[in-house]
Formats: structure tokens, sequence, C-alpha cells
């Protein structure tokens, strides 16, 4: 497992890079064949093709368990280079060793396991379908569609995503919000024509303030800028500038209360005007009760 674990931290997956997600799912694909499951490749023009390796799809008597993933992380390539995986103090580091490379290390485990039973002809009363989507970093577009079918199909499924800190079990999920905010100013020469000018860049810059003051981390409310650019020369007044943002809220209500509010935005300098675009792509999601107290009980009489 360390070897699987190490080989897949020091493969770089950003959401964006179609050929490297295309090429690691090939490899976990033929890694699920080699344990005895039927693989599809789902096709994706979008992003990067998504995986599903079907264990035991013609054990009929009870509904399949999903067992569900993600390849794709948040570094850029090339950042596995930069500090590759290493082991120290009995723990593995390394660019998504956390979120999720051992998520997948996990299943890959169980795959050898199920070869196992198989090998041994053992009863096993219900499929085990794995599923690895391409892009859950990002809010999982493209593969939402193909997740829901799956769970529709399921008795239970299990998200191999890591445990929160402390080791908890991880039992709602945040809603994601993603929106684009350009700013339009006047250009001007800095130097002659300065008061002619109106700086996209200082309106996108007060605006950034104001977006960091809602956070609010007892709601569970945070926000993000996660990319800023702008202007064209430094001796140019710039006329636009653009932030990509990144909100992440606890409740629908609160996510309904954020989006209103950005796009409610106003500019702060006269001549400015401000462009915004995007909203929730992903609601946030609360436990349900009831499954979740049965899910010992399920363990134990779901062995099968």
């Amino acid at each position: 497992m360390i070897q699987w674990l190490t080989a897949l931290i020091n493969l770089d997956t950003p959401s964006d890079q179609k050929a490297a997600l295309d090429a690691l799912a090939e490899r976990l694909g033929k890694q699920f064949q080699e344990c005895g499951a039927e693989t599809e490749l789902v096709e994706n023009r979008k992003a990067g093709n998504h995986l599903i390796a079907r264990f035991f799809p013609g054990s009929q008597e009870k509904k399949q368990i999903l067992v569900l993933g993600h390849m794709d992380t948040v570094w850029e390539v090339g950042e596995s280079q930069r500090r590759p995986a290493r082991v120290e103090g009995g723990k593995i580091y390394g660019p998504g060793a956390f979120d999720m490379r051992g998520g997948l290390t996990l299943m890959l485990a169980l795959a050898s396991y199920l070869s196992h039973l198989s090998e041994r002809r053992a009863p096993f009363l219900r499929p085990i379908t794995i599923l690895v989507d391409s892009d859950e970093e990002v809010g999982s577009q493209t593969s939402r569609v193909l997740i829901e079918n799956e769970a529709r199909q399921s008795e239970a499924v299990l998200v191999l995503e890591p445990c929160l800190p402390g080791g908890a079990l991880k039992t709602l999920r945040k809603g994601v919000g993603n929106f684009v905010i350009s700013a339009k100013g006047v250009a001007a020469h800095s130097g002659v024509d300065y008061h002619k000018g109106v700086s996209a860049i200082q309106e996108i810059a007060h605006q950034i303030v104001d977006l960091y003051r809602l956070n609010d981390f007892q709601k569970g409310t945070t926000i993000n800028v996660g990319t800023v650019g702008g202007g064209s020369r430094s001796n140019v007044i710039a006329d636009h500038a653009r932030i990509e943002v990144d909100l992440r809220i606890a409740s629908v209500a609160e996510g309904q209360r954020l989006a209103n509010h950005i796009h409610q935005l106003k500019p702060q300098l006269e001549g400015a005007r401000l462009e915004i675009t995007g909203g929730i792509t992903v609601g946030a999601n609360g436990p349900d009760r009831a499954n979740f107290q049965a899910g010992p009980e399920f363990g134990s009489r779901n062995r099968d």
C-alpha cells in the first residue's frame, strides 16, 4: 500500500489537465482489471474521463455497495517534482496525499481483497462498484449525473474522502459557490493623465477587502479570492481587472444569502463598473440522521 500511495502522490492531476487525468484513469482501470473487475472509462470532453469498476456484477440478490472517490487534486503539474512523496515519522507526505490519494489507495486495497475472495470462490451476495470521478475539486460538474445514477442503484455509498482533523467521520458536505467578478475602469497614462483614469485594479481591491469581511467561521462560511488579474502596463491606469472567488457554506439559506449579496455588489469608485457571474454550484448537504445512526448496524449485517 505504501508503494501504491507513493506512486499516486507522485502523479500530478489537477482538475483542468485532461491528459493527466485520463492517463490516471487508464492506470487505475488496469489495476482494477487485474483484480477481476469489469471496468468502464466514461468519456468526458469537458474534463478528465471518469472510471467505473464493477466487482461481482452478476450478484443480484442484493443492491450494490458504491465506493466513491476522485482523481483530481488542487496542485499544479510539477508540484510532485518539487516535493515528492516522502515517509517521515510513520506518515507519508506529498501533494494530494490526504485528499485523496489515500482514498484511492484504499480502493486498490479493497480491489485486492475482493480479488482474493474471488480466487477462493467465496460467496458474495451483492455487487461492489467503485466510481472514481475527475472533477470533484471543482464541483463535480461533469460527474454529478453519473454519481447520482449509480447512487440510486445502491444500498449504501461509501465516500473515501479524508477524515476531519483528529480522525472524525465526515457526515455532511459544505455547499460550494464559484463567482467571477470583473471590474471595468478607464485607461489613462499614469504620468500625464492620471486624473483622467479610473483604476479597475483599485476597484477590485476594494471588492476583495469587502468579500473577506463576509467570512463567518462560526457559521462555517468561508470566502476565498483565489486568482487576481488585470491591467496592461505599470505606467497605465488599469481599465480591467478580474478575480475568481470560491465560497463555502454550511446551509442552503446561507448560500442563497451570500450569492444574492455578491451579485448585488456595487462599484466604489466613480466611473467604475462591475460584471458578476457565477453562483452556487453544489448545494450544502447535512447528514441523514436515520441512515447515519443505522451505520454501525448496517456494517454488522452487511458483511456478505
